[in-house]
């Protein structure tokens, strides 16, 4: 939901388990964002120039109780763009403050 791969005009078959959740977040027990949320967090990552992917793991990882993050990937790309969003520009503190302030 964070990578930015769908957004409110995404329509999944409706054989797809995804599209239940992303219909009623409150389906997937709270894990899973409505693209509502989403939208309102990615216009907050937008000021800091970074895609969302690299922003949600810094944001993460940022956090000082948390060690380590297994991140998804599933191709080679993916897992380029993972390694590189830890190696590069940071995410802004002012971004950080207002993604935690959000909701």
């Amino acid at each position: 939901m964070l990578t930015g791969k769908y957004t409110n005009a995404t329509q999944l078959p409706e054989e797809d388990v995804r599209r239940g959740r992303m219909e009623d977040p409150s389906k997937s027990g709270g894990i899973f964002p409505s693209m509502a949320a989403v939208e309102e967090l990615r216009a907050i990552v937008a000021a800091s120039d970074l895609p969302m992917p690299a922003a949600a793991l810094q944001f993460v990882l940022g956090n000082p109780a948390i060690s380590v993050v297994i991140p998804g990937a599933r191709t080679v790309e993916q897992l380029e763009q993972n390694v590189a969003s830890l190696a590069g520009p940071k995410l802004p503190e002012d971004v950080r403050r207002a993604i935690s302030n959000w909701q």
